[in-house]
């Protein structure tokens, strides 16, 4: 740091280690125009682009494969570059479980990291998106029943937690009717259920474990319910105060069509 406020950028190297070379030609053009404006300057070094000696001296963020600078620190002329580094990154460090592993272990080497102070280790517990991973054998082998099983399984276990908790709920409802649908991912809603049961419904079929819900044309004016998609069977309702059939009006078919409208 200069004394006026602003960053020496002759002090200091960067050096963001990418996998492959497609990947530091997308990184090379991402923070270029990032930091661009603050003179920080970035430059690939692969085996497709290749820089001076004084290219390197101008460059503050080199973006390089682990082979590439591998080399680069094993040349003796080139130790004052590695001395420079401030900040080391390298991208997709669970290669190091593949062969280009020991290739990366040299890159770090110079780091000169003390051991005895031990150092940061993040396991799956600080992931941000959680990842589970189970291992399920299929011996079946023909090739039309292995697609089946297949297929059963990823059924099986992309709907397991749905199931579960549907059958739960299924002990709970009084309808007889909604006992045999629930298990299946139905339910039906109407004025007719005692409310207990209509609330079990709706929590269900806001959650996304009731995939289709059958209901009358009420409900389009009660809880907010939102549906991927709406059908509507017909625009006539039974009416008792005339003992006749009348149409829908206009409005309630809206909204009847707006619980698909609240999804989106």
């Amino acid at each position: 740091m200069n004394e006026d406020g602003s960053i020496n950028h002759n002090n200091y190297k960067i050096v963001y280690v990418a996998p492959m070379k497609a990947l530091v030609a997308e990184v090379v053009g991402n923070l270029s125009n990032r930091l661009e404006q603050y003179g920080v300057k970035v430059k690939e070094l692969s085996g497709d682009q290749t820089l001076t000696r004084q290219q390197i001296e101008e460059t503050q963020i080199i973006v390089t494969t682990p082979e590439k600078w591998d080399i680069i620190t094993r040349k003796s002329g080139d130790r004052t570059y590695t001395q420079l580094v401030k900040l080391l990154i390298v991208d997709e460090i669970h290669l190091l479980h593949d062969n280009r592993g020991p290739v990366l272990e040299n890159v770090a080497i110079f780091l000169r990291v003390k051991l005895d102070k031990g150092l940061f280790h993040f396991d799956n517990s600080y992931r941000p998106v959680p990842l589970a991973q189970q291992y399920i054998g299929i011996t079946v082998k023909k090739p039309l029943q292995r697609f089946q099983l297949m297929n059963d399984v990823c059924y099986e276990k992309e709907d397991s937690a749905s199931r579960e908790i549907l059958q739960s709920h299924t002990e709970l409802v009084k309808s007889s009717d909604l006992k045999d649908l629930l298990p299946y991912g139905f339910a039906i809603h109407h004025a007719g259920m005692v409310r207990a049961d209509r609330q079990i419904v709706e929590e269900l079929f806001a959650d996304g474990h009731v995939q289709v819900l059958v209901s009358t044309a009420t409900l389009a004016w009660g809880v907010n319910l939102p549906a991927h998609t709406v059908i509507i069977k017909g625009t006539q309702i039974y009416n008792p105060e005339k003992g006749a059939w009348t149409e829908l009006s206009p409005l309630d078919v809206m909204q009847m069509l707006g619980r698909w409208k609240a999804s989106v």
